[in-house]
C-alpha cells in the first residue's frame, strides 16, 4: 500500500502532465477519470461486475 507521502508525490506528478495540456486533452481526461470514477463506484457496490462483463466482451 502507499503512504500519504507516495500520493502527495504522485498527485504533484500529474498536476505538473495536466497543467502542460491543452484545454481539448484535458477535457478528455477529464471524462476518463469520471469514466475511472463510475467503475469504482460500481466495483464498491457490485464487486466483480465489470469482471463478469469484460468476459463476454467481443
Amino acid at each position: 500500500m502507499e503512504s500519504k507521502q507516495d500520493n502527495i508525490t504522485i498527485l504533484q506528478e500529474v498536476e505538473k502532465r495536466l497543467r502542460r495540456l491543452s484545454p481539448e486533452r484535458l477535457q478528455i481526461v477529464s471524462d476518463f477519470l469520471a469514466d475511472l470514477e463510475e467503475r469504482e463506484e460500481a466495483k464498491r457496490v457490485q464487486p466483480g461486475y465489470f469482471d463478469s462483463a469484460n468476459k463476454n466482451r467481443v
